[in-house]
């Protein structure tokens, strides 16, 4: 769908249910970014092919392939798997050629493993008792995973890198002792001529539970897998979400209820912290960037899961990257169209510079489904079930 220009948004958001009357419009003053080190000065990537569609787990037996227009493209049988999702699966190549293969872990039927399944048909990679997190180069066969265990000298952690092929015998890139319980998150891939050159990593509280609204990550840095050079570039004490595309923005925010979300220039430096939504008593995060890098769309929350009965629902929020607020939509704006009462509503991609897509979800957790919001604030149901990722071509 085609832009409309912001003026007509400031007039629309007037007259829409899901807005937050007298939300100020006014571009907040920038704070100082976090930064430890300098910035990594590599160009950023040039502009690479739009999603080509997505996956969805509607249940732990398999996944289902989607075109960007929202028709099934395929499916793949994986066996029962308990539990899903971005960091356990990753589709391992394009979609040019019908159904790529797919990495995922897995406890099923004995020890952990780690399997391939090209077609429908399973082959054991390895087995890893002490697996942690799962990410992959988005359209490439290259993973990402990490370990992590208690020994008496803190939490080890540690980092791998490689391909089906290689994966299994590979050395850590990163191994360290982590005092404070963080185990290491693969946050992306830097790809040169199909090989990666660096990667992006975080930190998240390894072992704990309870009533949680964001992954409880800290710190990003970036290691250049050509020098072994790290590079801390946002510092301790902030929860990053994802980078943009292109690797130049990321998204985080501290920790707590009432804490706003900040955007951050890797490149330049610029950064912008959004004006929080009033109700927010439990923080801002799961930041996502349009290819373009013209808007982020994030998510804040207010309540808790664990209330009986339950008192959490949560907003999705859309700013562009010059750090103005430009729509907002509160969990119940997106009933009709999900089909059931909404309590949680977060943004997890975007398909194009136009449209995000958005993981619902109700009390009953079999009440789940992804639609399709696009910048003139359209509703679009796609699929019943858990977002995984997005495809390339």
């Amino acid at each position: 769908m085609k832009r409309l220009v912001p003026a007509f948004f400031v007039l629309l958001l007037a007259v829409l249910a899901c807005s937050i009357p007298g939300l100020p419009t006014d571009k907040p003053p920038a704070t100082k970014p976090p930064i430890t080190e300098p910035p990594v000065t590599e160009p950023p990537l040039p502009t690479g092919p739009l999603p080509s569609g997505f996956v969805i787990a509607p249940d732990p037996t398999g996944i289902v392939f989607y075109a960007a227009d929202g028709s099934v493209t395929g499916s793949l049988a994986t066996g029962d798997l308990g539990y899903i999702g971005p960091q356990s699966l990753h589709v391992a190549g394009g979609t040019a050629g019908g159904i790529p293969p797919v990495i995922y872990f897995t406890w099923r039927d004995g020890p952990p493993q780690f399997f391939l399944n090209t077609s429908g048909a399973e082959s054991m990679l390895m087995e890893q008792p002490d697996f942690y997190r799962l990410g992959g180069a988005p359209g490439s066969s290259y993973i990402a995973y990490s370990t992590a265990a208690y020994t008496d000298a803190g939490l080890l952690t540690r980092l791998y890198i490689g391909t089906p092929a290689t994966i299994a015998a590979a050395a850590p890139a990163v191994d360290m002792i982590e005092p404070g319980g963080f185990g290491l998150k693969p946050l992306a891939f830097r790809m040169e001529s199909g090989a990666p050159t660096g990667i992006w990593y975080t930190g998240c509280l390894y072992g704990i539970g309870g009533d949680l609204v964001y992954d409880p990550c800290n710190r990003v840095t970036f290691l250049d897998l050509n020098t072994g050079v790290s590079s801390e570039l946002v510092g301790d004490g902030y929860n990053p979400s994802q980078l943009s595309p292109d690797h130049t923005w990321v998204a985080y925010a501290q920790p707590g209820g009432g804490m706003p979300l900040t955007i951050l220039n890797l490149q330049t430096g610029a950064n912008y912290t959004f004006l929080i939504w009033p109700a927010n008593d439990r923080g801002s995060g799961d930041g996502v960037f349009s290819p373009d890098n013209a808007f982020v769309a994030w998510m804040e929350g207010s309540g808790y899961r664990m209330d009986e009965p339950p008192t959490f629902h949560s907003i999705v929020r859309l700013g562009t990257t010059d750090g103005l607020p430009f729509s907002d939509f509160e969990a119940a704006s997106f009933n009709a169209t999900a089909g059931f009462s909404v309590v949680w509503a977060n943004p997890v991609g975007w398909l194009d510079n136009d449209s995000v897509l958005i993981q619902v979800g109700g009390v009953d957790w079999h009440d789940n489904a992804v639609l399709l919001l696009d910048l003139s604030g359209v509703m679009t149901y796609l699929a019943s079930g858990n977002f995984i990722g997005l495809t390339y071509p």
